[in-house]
């Protein structure tokens, strides 16, 4: 009878600790699926993929993967969504996309950038306070949102030899500075 018992009380205990090893490896799985369900983010700014590209196919930085698919096709599972590590540089071809915006909104200003250029404004800018490298770098997401307020969401940017000849033909034959500061009003914080 004793015996009986033993059993019976060791063979509850296996029923138990098995029930609460189903339910932690169940909220496990939940948990699993919960951050694999979340859009991933990239760069220590947390850029979405869309943004990332933005910033990569438009503004011309460099960024580290190189290749789109790298990136998208083969995200490390394991770091799902956080790919802050993931990096963005300027580059010469940055300086000259930012000019040829500058040109676009406060010089050429096209009823078609208007919502670019009122965006631009709400982030401080202005004939006389223009965009920067060092700002876009800093704010890519308000960079971003600059973007996607010009015409056609600033497609015509992801056109290197459209974007070249406007700066030729515009920037480097008047002999702007393309490279002066932002005002320390413009920070955004």
């Amino acid at each position: 009878m004793k015996k009986k018992k033993i059993f019976i009380g060791v063979l509850l205990i296996v029923l138990l600790l098995a029930c609460i090893k189903l339910i932690c490896m169940y909220y496990d799985y939940k948990q699993e699926e919960k951050r694999l369900a979340q859009e991933p983010y990239f760069t220590e700014y947390k850029l979405s993929y869309s943004a990332y590209r933005t910033m990569a196919n438009r503004y011309w930085v460099d960024i580290a993967p190189y290749y789109w698919w790298e990136i998208w096709g083969n995200l490390d599972k394991e770091d799902w969504p956080d790919y802050s590590y993931y990096t963005m540089e300027a580059t010469e071809d940055t300086e000259m996309v930012i000019a040829v915006l500058n040109y676009c909104l406060f010089d050429e200003l096209m009823e078609s950038d208007l919502a670019g250029r009122e965006k631009a404004e709400e982030y401080g800018f202005s004939e006389e306070n223009r965009i920067t490298v060092d700002w876009v770098m800093s704010h890519p997401k308000e960079a971003v949102d600059i973007m996607d307020n010009m015409w056609d969401y600033g497609y015509v940017f992801s056109d290197y030899q459209d974007v070249k000849k406007k700066y030729d033909e515009n920037i480097v034959a008047s002999g702007v500075d393309v490279t002066e500061q932002i005002d320390e009003s413009t920070e955004l914080d």
